[in-house]
């Protein structure tokens, strides 16, 4: 069958695909995982910072730094190159596994 190498081939892609998706997603992941450590450090020290008699100066010193960091994550997050970059892969990759199917038959 002349199709064999051609098949041989849209599998390794498919592979490469497959694996390409899969560090996207590790990227994508650990950016949220910062996110919720972020989130549950700044809810720390909001709660901490009722106890001093300046709470706004506390959150200012302690507490700003890591809304900015993790809202510049969130917008990292939202307009996202990455995500982007995975969600066309995925479709490729699903028309991919309709050839390899099809030409299986």
């Amino acid at each position: 069958m002349s199709e064999e190498y051609i098949l041989e081939d849209i599998k390794k892609w498919k592979e490469e695909l497959e694996s390409r998706i899969e560090e996207l997603y590790n990227i994508l992941n650990s950016k949220s995982k910062q996110m919720e450590i972020l989130s549950t450090r700044m809810k720390i020290i909001e709660v901490s910072s009722r106890k001093f008699s300046n709470p706004e100066k506390y959150w200012l010193k302690y507490g700003q730094p890591l809304k900015d960091e993790y809202n510049l994550l969130n917008e990292d997050l939202a307009d996202s190159k990455d995500l982007k970059e995975q969600n066309e892969l995925k479709a490729l990759l699903q028309n991919v596994n309709q050839y390899i199917s099809e030409v299986a038959k």
